[in-house]
């Protein structure tokens, strides 16, 4: 201290988190997630379809553990409006906003989805002729709750003038100043009637038991790396693909690259080399994809 005045002022311990929050309209028809680290923390980088204004669009989030993930991804939530709480820029909560086939008042059913959080959230599952759309004001439920919707400039995802059985979301703030709509199929009221034959599997890959297919979440993984998700299983690797080129002394050379004895080298070459990689796990084939 000079003067009484402090040259120097030092803070022990970490400094407080940056809580930020959102919303996402998960379709599910795809999703692609890797593991990754900044140098200190790890996280998951996941690869979303989203429900945007203009259709569907790729949203990659980062996700602090695999539970979030898999909460993202499994297909009985597709068709679900998800509220995101990011904390230093990654996902560490996603919670559903569950929709209500009646409504009651203001009070009880446009709530804010967390403490200390500005925006306020309603979904409502529209019947027939319960809910319109007129003169920019939406009305839910024959008027119980009503929102005044400037289309030329709120994004309205999907269209409010069609909303006889579909579930709407209305995202504002405390003064019911509407910030974005959802007007969305009518798959958010009970799981999902969006079918995918994937299902997420905690090892790091999803599973299509139709097909005998396996698509591994992190394309980096090496052949060895890959056949080591089953550890305590008998698992080999087969397919091939053949590298040519032409040596210094002008001769043409050829070489066949192995997936049994070339563990080192990615699952992807193979595969985008145009290989037929399988893997044989305790006795059962299944075929590698880079997509589904």
């Amino acid at each position: 201290v000079v003067n009484g005045v402090a040259a120097y002022v030092y803070i022990n311990g970490k400094a407080d988190s940056d809580v930020t929050y959102g919303y996402a309209y998960v379709v599910g028809t795809s999703y692609r997630e890797v593991l990754k680290s900044d140098g200190t923390v790890d996280y998951y980088e996941v690869t979303l379809d989203t429900l945007v204004e203009n259709g569907t669009d790729k949203e990659v989030i980062k996700v602090d553990t695999q539970a979030t993930v898999n909460k993202l991804i499994v297909s009985k939530n597709y068709g679900k409006l998800f509220y995101l709480t990011y904390t230093d820029g990654v996902v560490s909560d996603a919670t559903i906003i569950n929709p209500k086939a009646a409504l009651t008042s203001y009070t009880a059913d446009y709530v804010q989805p967390a403490v200390n959080e500005k925006t306020y959230v309603v979904g409502f599952i529209a019947g027939k002729d319960d809910a319109s759309y007129s003169d920019n004001i939406l009305r839910l439920d024959n008027n119980v709750l009503s929102f005044f919707v400037n289309d030329d400039i709120t994004p309205i995802v999907g269209d409010i003038n069609k909303l006889d059985g579909k579930v709407i979301y209305v995202i504002g703030d405390k003064d019911k100043n509407v910030l974005k709509v959802y007007v969305v199929d009518n798959d958010a009221s009970q799981d999902s009637t969006v079918t995918d034959p994937w299902t997420p599997d905690a090892r790091g890959y999803q599973v299509n038991l139709t097909d005998k297919k396996i698509l591994p979440n992190n394309t980096e993984l090496t052949i060895n790396e890959l056949k080591d998700l089953w550890t305590g299983s008998t698992v080999t690797a087969s397919g091939t693909y053949k590298v040519t080129w032409t040596d210094q002394y002008g001769v043409n050379r050829e070489k066949t690259v192995d997936a049994s004895v070339d563990g080192d080298v990615k699952f992807k070459t193979f595969i985008e080399n145009g290989a037929d990689l399988k893997v044989t796990i305790d006795g059962t084939a299944w075929t590698i994809v880079l997509a589904k």
